[in-house]
């Protein structure tokens, strides 16, 4: 049953997400062609990416989509090292791309300044082209957006995952497939079965904390979705790849904890079944995030995900049902989710 829309600026940013991905249109795809071309153009072998927070968590998706489609090398940058110019490290072969969705972050400068001090090439992808980000790149994929008004990012980082997969697109057309289109009804799909799915924020609201776990691309949802658990709901939420949860730190699940999996289609569903048979003697209150009927029965509750043409896609609508559960879970708890304590719309790190 669809819910009725507005009973929060969060809830109504959520569910604006498709109607963004249209407005968007042809504007980041045209960008990213211009950006890929310059930072061929200037001998960019490996890429270097900036950010903060849920950006840095886009970030991370894009180094893995990045460096499996285009075999390249993507590596995420340390701001702190870049303090000084003067002892920033040696960008050789780097193209450098800031990501920030305000644009305002002086660390993230720093590391645009950096390179083009290095005479090295620069993009930035921000929802705001006159920021100081913007200004420090040498060219800008723009998320276009829209304003988000919300504390807690939303259209906003769904719009750099699609920037990322365009600008993966014009590195390799001969690999792109047609996504632009259906994304929107998907989007809206994936909200909807979310908002649907009350077991899961039951589970998530009545638990002291939440360990998502996700892997390859998944990976990169399971970071943003403990992320937004956190800054909305004020849940004790934390994220692991599942090789890191299993190399000790499952020892940190004691049965009172929930457990989010977050089961993207980069790995077969056999493999899930197994984290599953080794998490839920440690913890009954399994949450599965999947477009996998079984394996979303596997758990004590489940999250379904619209099937995508393509692995990625599964990643990004893992991120949109995270956004709805911690929308949730904070309305289950009693969170003013629109005013999460001591937060800000923008944060600008040094």
């Amino acid at each position: 049953m669809s819910r009725v829309a507005g009973t929060s600026v969060l809830e109504r940013e959520i569910r604006s997400q498709p109607a963004m991905l249209v407005g968007r249109g042809s504007i980041g795809a045209e960008a990213a062609i211009r950006v890929a071309g310059h930072l061929r153009a200037h001998g960019a072998e490996h890429l270097l990416v900036a950010a903060r927070g849920s950006s840095d968590n886009a970030a991370q998706f894009g180094q893995y989509l990045l460096a499996d489609r285009l075999r390249i090398l993507v590596s995420l940058a340390t701001p702190s090292a870049y303090a000084d110019p003067r002892r920033a490290p040696r960008l050789d072969h780097m193209g450098v791309i800031g990501i920030s969705q305000s644009g305002q972050s002086p660390d993230i400068v720093a590391v645009l300044d950096a390179a083009r001090a290095q005479g090295r090439p620069t993009a930035t992808i921000t929802n705001d082209e006159g920021s100081p980000l913007a200004r420090a790149g040498d060219l800008v994929l723009p998320l276009a957006a829209g304003e988000e008004q919300a504390i807690a990012a939303t259209k906003t980082y769904l719009a750099s995952l699609a920037a990322l997969v365009e600008l993966a697109d014009a590195y390799d057309p001969a690999g792109a497939i047609p996504w632009a289109a259906q994304l929107p009804a998907l989007v809206n799909e994936a909200i909807e079965q979310a908002f649907a799915a009350d077991g899961a924020g039951a589970v998530v609201a009545a638990a002291p904390s939440l360990t998502v776990v996700g892997r390859g691309l998944g990976y990169s949802a399971a970071m943003e979705a403990a992320h937004k658990m956190r800054e909305v709901s004020g849940v004790l939420a934390e994220a692991w790849s599942v090789p890191d949860l299993l190399h000790g730190s499952i020892a940190g699940l004691h049965g009172q904890s929930a457990v989010m999996l977050i089961a993207t289609p980069d790995f077969a569903p056999a493999y899930w079944r197994g984290i599953v048979e080794q998490v839920l003697p440690r913890s009954s209150d399994l949450v599965v995030v999947s477009d996998d009927a079984d394996l979303r029965g596997l758990g004590r509750a489940g999250i379904h995900l619209p099937a995508g043409p393509a692995p990625w896609v599964s990643s990004g609508l893992a991120v949109v049902a995270g956004q709805v559960l911690a929308v949730v879970v904070g309305q289950r708890l009693g969170v003013d989710v629109d005013r999460p304590e001591g937060l800000s719309k923008v944060t600008r790190t040094r």
